[in-house]
C-alpha cells in the first residue's frame, strides 16, 4: 500500500526527510491541478528529480515550492537516472526560505 496524503498536511521538506532518514528507495510523486513532479531516493540520498521537463537539482528546488496538491510515494521503485550529486541535508539548508 502506498502512503498518501494532502500537501499542507506534509510538506516536500518533510517527505525528504522522512525518506532520507528512513533510508528508502521510493519515488514520491507530487501532483497539483497543473504540475507533476517525481523526486527518487535511493538509501538515504535524493537521486534523482523530475518536474514537468526539468529535472535534477533544478527540478528539485521546484518542487520543493510546492505548497498545495497531493503526493503519493511509491516503495522499492528507482531511477535508471542519477541526476543529483549532493546530500540532501545540504540541498535543504540552502533551499530553506529561512
Amino acid at each position: 500500500m502506498a502512503l498518501k496524503g494532502q500537501l499542507p498536511d506534509l510538506s516536500v521538506s518533510d517527505l525528504i526527510m522522512i525518506h532520507c532518514f528512513g533510508r528508502a528507495r521510493a519515488c514520491v510523486k507530487l501532483t497539483n491541478s497543473n504540475t507533476n513532479a517525481e523526486i527518487y531516493f535511493d538509501n538515504g540520498n535524493i537521486i534523482d528529480a523530475r518536474f514537468e521537463t526539468t529535472s535534477g537539482l533544478d527540478a528539485l528546488y521546484k518542487a520543493l515550492s510546492l505548497t498545495e496538491g497531493r503526493y503519493q510515494v511509491e516503495l522499492n521503485v528507482t531511477s535508471p537516472q542519477h541526476t543529483i550529486q549532493r546530500t540532501w541535508k545540504e540541498i535543504l539548508k540552502e533551499w530553506s526560505p529561512c
